[in-house]
């Protein structure tokens, strides 16, 4: 977060800044509370956004939320870092104009504004849900919805399906601390697979008959061009589960383009 040094900057200030930012997405703006960013619930005041900010030394290069993108939205010294959140600000808005009416569908938004403080950044987890979300409506693939429960269990999954004609329960697995090193495919897809299966145990022990559940492994590299032989858009078994269970290695990044970076999650 940077400021100009001459210029004495309220909380006021910034709030107010952030709001004519989010103007500039009119779904997502109409999806949150009608007092955010400026009532104090929210917490946003400019010692806390730099503390945030500032943490990604000791946390996670990519720590982020809402009013952190909304600030390098607009006053990044970096245009490639301005295009990647305005992309990513735009898949969210897009996701409410195009999905928005779905059962769950402000649920999966809502730790947007009630947990924006996080110290892992949800944001990240969440806007892959709604891009993938947004991929399988491009694809003619039925959407029926987010944090549906899965049968009479009180667990939910991110996004939940019709595919390939069985009711099938996707959840997002995000890898925040992924480093490939020099592993081979093989070492990587144990490695990834074992995240898969980990998650699954945890949401997909009582999976309804007929239905299906794929666990999504989300990977964040940092400054890694990684080149894999998995097949795209392949969703391997589990091994220990027959057909129920799956899941895909992807990957979250910043697609060049002539605009600028795009927020895109790929096949690994």
């Amino acid at each position: 977060m940077s400021e100009r040094k001459d210029v004495q900057v309220t909380d006021a200030d910034v709030q107010e800044d952030l709001a004519v930012g989010l103007a500039d997405f009119c779904a997502l703006r109409g999806t949150m509370p009608q007092a955010f960013p400026r009532h104090t619930r929210f917490g946003i005041t400019r010692a806390r956004m730099q503390q945030y900010s500032d943490a990604r030394s000791q946390r996670f290069w990519h720590l982020l939320n809402i009013p952190l993108a909304l600030h390098a939205y607009r006053h990044s010294e970096h245009e490639r870092v301005r295009s990647l959140m305005r992309s990513l600000l735009r898949t969210l808005d897009d996701f409410i104009v195009r999905l928005g009416n779905l059962p769950g569908a402000r649920s999966l938004l809502s730790p947007l504004w009630k947990d924006m403080w996080t110290e892992t950044p949800q944001l990240w987890s969440i806007a892959s849900c709604t891009y993938m979300a947004l991929c399988y409506q491009n694809a003619a693939i039925e959407v029926l919805g987010f944090e549906r429960a899965i049968g009479n269990t009180a667990r939910d999954s991110d996004i939940t399906v019709r595919l390939g004609g069985h009711i099938t329960h996707l959840e997002v697995e995000a890898h925040h601390r992924a480093d490939f090193g020099k592993r081979t495919d093989d070492g990587l897809k144990v490695e990834l697979e074992r995240r898969a299966e980990a998650k699954a145990d945890q949401k997909f022990g009582a999976l309804p008959q007929g239905e299906r559940g794929v666990v999504a492994v989300v990977c964040v590299l940092q400054n890694q061009d990684v080149h894999r032989a998995f097949e795209p858009r392949h969703i391997f078994r589990l091994r220990r589960a027959g057909d129920s269970l799956g899941w895909m290695p992807l990957r979250l990044v910043g697609v060049v383009h002539p605009d600028g970076l795009r927020f895109a999650i790929l096949p690994l």
